[in-house]
């Protein structure tokens, strides 16, 4: 279960799972809200699901530019 506020992601979480809420940050600023629309089998990586304008969009884990916010 997860809780109410955001919190970022440690290298030492798991890979978000599939439906989960999650917000990528770039120098401190929301950079892209989404859910996760699949994960790759070997926890590599994620996508988030296209929504309005935005496209459909690959996460690697770890990602050295964004902080990841689940």
């Amino acid at each position: 279960m997860q809780s109410s506020s955001p919190r970022r992601m440690l290298p030492s979480d798991p890979c978000p799972r599939t439906g989960d809420s999650v917000e990528l940050r770039r120098w401190g600023f929301a950079a892209r809200r989404g859910v996760v629309e699949d994960v790759m089998p070997d926890s590599s990586g994620f996508w988030l699901a296209a929504d309005g304008v935005e496209h459909r969009m690959f996460v690697s884990i770890p990602d050295e530019e964004s902080q990841i916010w689940i």
